[in-house]
């Protein structure tokens, strides 16, 4: 059996699985989270698209946030890039990706065109959760190190198995799926640099590649036999090392059990930091008072992160120096943090220059299985403040309970702008999810 069909037997079986209330439960967290992420990530971005909707034609498919209703593919494209924008939707720390802005998009939007039953749904974001993260696991961390952005890769993959497993394609034609996408995935770090916007363009790709490809496997185009493990094949060309039994079930749990979920508007790896930094801001009497500050961490949290010339939102969000600064200076890292009007703020930038970023050998020993983080404030009169975060709040190991994902859910839709009854009729019609409440929800997003 090679590479490929490995996989597709792998998650032919895992596709089976008994959706207990404890999946489902979790299904419904995921969902309600990336609603919440995408409606607040419209505000920031959708204005800017009128190109890219012009591009669309009239369909079933909604534009979260507007009344806008497009065609399948835009639909995915808009709103993987919204569900993105503000760095607050959900991930998994082995993978180094994230999983429900692609993955969710595209269900969402497939869901409305083909009039998905509930099951279909739910049973095509576990598939499409699972089959992104498997794949991603088997070449990390190399894959992040040699340059290339897993969300949009592998993402596109396992888009394109979710849609694939929803649809009841058969496996010769699940394989063509997996070979459209493997030879249409992208995503490139260097996206993240500089000031940047277009980190999220990587979702956005990874939703609407993803989706065609499962439409081309599912129109009957073979794939080769490996599109995978075969000597040009996805594997080879995106890593220099890879583990093939990590394509097979994680013992530890089904890849959306293992997601952390963010409270912080930030990249993941700056989230240990931030926390420290909030935690130690509760005792500092006066930022003015700092005279340096050392933030040491995981090997794979430092370069990309390290920055402390910030030119705009984007890039703060990706610098730990930034995000550390503002975590002392307004004791928050949510969304207003990284307001155009903070980020440009003279006090924060100033404080920001003084946080160094170092590798510690311990905790690049102790990751991924931690991604941790020290923070050292020192003051001028040589007082020294320190904090460690080994498992940051949102981590399966540390989890934001349903009142607290509730809350998160809330406060983004309100700064969205979305009417009071609409949050409410939302956030019931996700708890309460059946196949009534599933229609219903596909016309309230």
């Amino acid at each position: 059996m090679n590479v490929t069909d490995f996989y597709i037997s792998e998650l032919r079986e895992f596709s089976r699985i008994e959706i207990t209330d404890a999946i489902l439960h979790q299904v419904k967290r995921c969902l309600l989270d990336y609603i919440g992420v995408a409606h607040a990530g419209v505000s920031l971005s959708v204005d800017r698209m009128h190109a890219v909707l012009q591009l669309g034609e009239a369909g079933p498919c909604t534009v979260l946030g507007s009344t806008t209703k497009t065609d399948i593919y835009t639909a995915a494209t808009v709103n993987g890039f919204t569900a993105h924008v503000i760095e607050l939707d959900d991930g998994h720390r082995f993978a180094m990706l994230h999983l429900g802005a692609p993955i969710i998009t595209a269900m969402l939007a497939v869901a409305q065109k083909e009039k998905l039953t509930c099951e279909q749904f739910v049973r095509g974001i576990l598939v499409g959760y699972e089959a992104e993260a498997r794949l991603a696991m088997a070449m990390q961390p190399n894959h992040k190190q040699r340059g290339f952005h897993a969300t949009g890769t592998c993402g596109a993959v396992g888009v394109a198995c979710a849609v694939a497993f929803a649809l009841g394609l058969n496996d010769r034609q699940l394989k063509g799926a997996i070979s459209a996408a493997a030879t249409s995935a992208a995503g490139l770090l260097q996206v993240i640099d500089d000031a940047s916007e277009l980190k999220p363009y990587n979702v956005s790709h990874a939703a609407a590649a993803g989706i065609m490809a499962a439409y081309m496997g599912k129109s009957g185009f073979a794939g080769p036999e490996d599109v995978l493990g075969g000597k040009r094949g996805f594997l080879r060309a995106f890593t220099d090392t890879y583990q093939v039994e990590k394509l097979a079930a994680d013992p530890k749990g089904l890849a959306i059990e293992r997601i952390y979920v963010k409270p912080y508007a930030a990249c993941r790896h700056c989230h240990a930091p931030i926390e420290c930094a909030l935690k130690i801001g509760q005792t500092l009497d006066s930022v003015d008072s700092i005279a340096y500050i050392v933030v040491k961490t995981y090997k794979l949290a430092v370069y990309g992160h390290d920055q402390t010339k910030i030119s705009g939102v984007s890039e703060a969000k990706m610098s730990t120096p930034y995000c550390v600064a503002a975590a002392l200076m307004i004791k928050s890292a949510g969304m207003e943090a990284f307001s155009e009007s903070n980020v440009g703020r003279e006090d924060i930038l100033q404080l920001c220059s003084k946080v160094s970023v170092e590798e510690s050998p311990e905790l690049t020993a102790l990751s991924p299985a931690k991604r941790g983080a020290f923070v050292q404030v020192v003051l001028q009169d040589g007082t020294v403040l320190e904090e460690r975060v080994e498992h940051p709040l949102g981590e399966p190991e540390n989890r934001i309970s349903d009142a607290m994902l509730d809350s998160k859910y809330s406060s983004l839709m309100h700064y969205a702008g979305v009417p009071e009854e609409r949050i409410e009729e939302i956030r019931a019609l996700v708890w309460n999810l059946n196949q009534d409440h599933f229609e219903a929800l596909l016309q309230a997003i």
